[in-house]
């Protein structure tokens, strides 16, 4: 992955060079370990990255605490919840057995959900 810098320069990364640290922190910290444990062992729904993204909220004291770090904005967080949460969204695929509220206007399609949950993922692991 190259970077083109503001001072012209160009850095090289490979995204795979941060492979082994994730793993040694991974082997220090419990809440680490579970989220690539639940990334790599369950098939990807709204419900399985629920778990990921609550695990991730737990080590950084709370989803508030996502979008303060600059993760992700509380909107998308707000979104990703309401979608997953929606029987009217997602029917039999959601977390819940009914609804309180309506479903959302714009919900997160599984792909967007993947992709927006492995972002957060990934910048919190980089925190580590």
């Amino acid at each position: 992955l190259d970077i083109n810098k503001s001072d012209g320069s160009i850095e090289v990364r490979n995204p795979a060079d941060e492979i082994p640290k994730m793993m040694n922190v991974a082997l220090k910290n419990p809440n680490v370990e579970k989220a690539l444990r639940l990334l790599g062992t369950f098939e990807h729904s709204h419900v399985s990255l629920y778990r990921l993204i609550e695990v991730i909220a737990k080590d950084v004291g709370g989803l508030k605490n996502i979008a303060n770090a600059g993760w992700a904005s509380n909107n998308a967080i707000e979104r990703f919840k309401h979608t997953a949460n929606s029987v009217g969204a997602l029917g039999d695929s959601s977390r819940h057995g009914s609804d309180s509220k309506t479903p959302p206007p714009n919900p997160m399609l599984l792909e967007e959900a993947i992709l927006f949950v492995k972002d957060i993922l990934l910048k919190w692991l980089r925190s580590k």
